[in-house]
């Protein structure tokens, strides 16, 4: 499941078998140009960016999608 948010979400469970399956990618970059409408109006429906794109998500493991700024997001949510 991917989920965009603005906050961390409520889950109750086990906290050690939530955090393996949990990534938490911030997403800091703040775009002030132009917009790029290509984005939607392109890439997106491009067939081989889409395989392109699924390709990724089947062949990335999952711990290399874990970087240090997601474990500390998640080490201070803990801690509320």
């Amino acid at each position: 499941v991917v989920q965009s948010s603005n906050g961390l979400p409520r889950m109750n469970g086990d906290k050690s078998a939530i955090d393996r399956r949990f990534r938490i990618l911030p997403f800091t970059k703040i775009f002030k140009d132009k917009p790029n409408k290509a984005i939607k109006e392109d890439y997106i429906n491009r067939k081989e960016v889409l395989e392109y794109l699924v390709k990724l998500a089947i062949e990335t493991p999952i711990a290399d999608i874990n970087p240090r700024k997601s474990i500390e997001i998640l080490e201070e949510h803990h801690k509320e």
